[in-house]
């Protein structure tokens, strides 16, 4: 099934800026199920060095250096893709079969998961965040099913509010936030 993709997003900024930094990932991924027919992306003003590079996960980023007075500015991309229907993406039935899989010493899967299995200062979790998380991923429960609840409740339990976290923000102080 082909999808056309059009992203836009504004920054206005409260006086006029001299110099703005900007590293853009809206370039979609090629996958065994999704062609990238073609990929567009523009600017405005458009007068800044724009630098194309791959990120640590294989994902397309722009770099984009705009030393032009603004007070706004504009970037919008534009893409066709081609999906195929994907087979479940982990090849999993349920969190014990994935638990299983990343537990064994050595193998490819145990590796690309290792750098996601510990906490860090910003990513540690606390019991509230275990108690929440644990009425969603039961043991042998479908893993993609507890993956589309755990986004549904986030949509429908947590309210929006863009002042409410910084770079700064720990999971735990945006969980009670």
């Amino acid at each position: 099934m082909k999808y056309s993709v059009r992203h836009r997003t504004t920054y206005k900024y409260g006086g006029t800026v001299t110099r703005s930094d900007h590293r853009m990932w809206l370039a979609p991924r090629v996958t065994p199920h999704q062609r990238v027919l073609s990929f567009e992306l523009e600017t405005n003003p458009s007068s800044g060095v724009l630098v194309q590079e791959q990120d640590y996960f294989g994902n397309t980023a722009h770099l984009m250096s705009l030393e032009e007075a603004h007070e706004s500015m504009w970037v919008e991309a534009r893409s066709v893709v081609d999906v195929s229907l994907a087979p479940d993406p982990m090849g999993f039935d349920s969190l014990t079969a994935v638990k299983n899989t990343v537990a064994a010493p050595g193998t490819a899967e145990a590796q690309d998961a290792a750098e996601y299995t510990f906490p860090t200062s910003y990513t540690e979790a606390n019991d509230a965040i275990d108690a929440w998380a644990k009425k969603i991923f039961t043991p042998d429960r479908p893993i993609m099913d507890a993956a589309r609840e755990l986004t549904t409740r986030i949509f429908s339990e947590f309210e929006y509010n863009p002042n409410a976290t910084n770079y700064a923000t720990t999971g735990i102080q945006a969980f009670e936030a």
